[in-house]
């Protein structure tokens, strides 16, 4: 046997990236009302699409509205086995409220396993309800 010279240099030490498994969910459009009148049913619409490279994702989409007179307004949907390339509309139903305000919203969608591009997780509009 051969004693080691050196031993302070026998061991090996590594970095690893690991990468979340679910891939891409991305918002494609966030569609609500520019102008509508009080006390009217209205209907907001976030469409998402699962771009990979998961085969399928599960998560949340919300919607926020805040009004310029304090009012908050919150929405959430699941979304369950969005294979890769699907797409999928989420409506959410609202009745404009009694007096006139502006509405700023916020729609975002969240995968339940991680998503290696959240840049394209979001996306805002604005609704002016009158009389």
């Amino acid at each position: 046997d051969v004693a080691d010279p050196n031993p302070s240099n026998n061991s090996v030490y590594a970095v690893s990236n690991v990468r979340a498994n679910g891939g891409d969910q991305e918002l494609l459009s966030f569609i609500a009302p520019s102008r509508v009148p009080i006390n009217s049913d209205q209907v907001l619409i976030v469409d998402i699409i699962n771009n990979g490279p998961a085969e399928s994702a599960n998560g949340l989409v919300t919607v926020e509205g805040v009004s310029s007179r304090g009012d908050n307004v919150q929405f959430s949907d699941t979304f369950f086995d969005l294979q890769n390339g699907e797409q999928q509309s989420i409506s959410f139903p609202w009745t404009t409220p009694s007096a006139p305000t502006t509405f700023r919203w916020t729609a975002i969608v969240t995968g339940n396993d991680g998503d290696t591009n959240q840049g394209n997780n979001g996306a805002t509009a604005i609704t002016r309800v009158r009389r």
